[in-house]
C-alpha cells in the first residue's frame, strides 16, 4: 500500500550543487580590430523638380528678385537679368559685388569704362559665379554691356 501526501506545508528543498557540476565559461582572448578606414563621402545629388537646376554646394544662395537699389549693383543685376539670369541669383551677384567692394571704389576702378579694366571684370565674374551664374551668361552679360 503506498500512501500520498497532498498539501505537505514543508517547501521543496533543492539538490545541492556539486562543484564538478558545471565548469565555468571562458571567454576567448580579446582580438584587435584593425584601424578604421577612412571613405571618401559620397555627394548624392538633391532631387529636383522640373525646371529647377541644382547649384554646387558651395553656391551662395540667391536673393530675392528685386532689383537691387544701388546704381552699380542695379545696373549689374539688370545686365544679368536681360542675358536670362534668375532674378535672384542675379541679386545675390549684385548684394556680393558689392558687399566685397563699395560701389564708389567700383566706380574710382572703372566700373563704367567701356571697355572695363581687366580688376573690375574680375570682380563681376567672382561675385557672379559665388552666386551660380554660368561662364556663358557672364560672356552675353558683358558683350551686352559693352565690356
Amino acid at each position: 500500500m503506498a500512501v500520498i501526501a497532498v498539501g505537505s506545508d514543508k517547501p521543496a528543498v533543492a539538490a545541492p550543487l556539486t562543484a564538478a557540476a558545471e565548469a565555468p565559461v571562458t571567454l576567448p582572448p580579446p582580438t584587435t580590430l584593425p584601424p578604421p578606414t577612412t571613405v571618401a563621402p559620397t555627394t548624392i545629388p538633391p532631387t529636383t523638380l522640373p525646371g529647377q537646376t541644382t547649384l554646387p554646394p558651395d553656391t551662395l544662395p540667391p536673393g530675392p528678385a528685386e532689383r537691387p537699389t544701388g546704381l552699380v549693383a542695379g545696373v549689374f543685376s539688370d545686365g544679368l537679368v536681360a542675358v536670362g539670369v534668375d532674378p535672384g541669383i542675379a541679386r545675390c551677384a549684385a548684394d556680393d559685388l558689392i558687399a566685397t567692394t563699395s560701389e564708389p571704389d567700383l566706380i574710382a576702378m572703372g566700373i563704367v569704362l567701356a571697355p572695363r579694366p581687366a580688376e573690375v571684370n574680375a570682380l563681376l565674374d567672382g561675385a557672379a559665379k559665388r552666386c551660380g551664374v554660368t561662364q556663358e551668361q557672364l560672356d552675353a552679360a558683358a558683350a551686352a554691356s559693352g565690356g
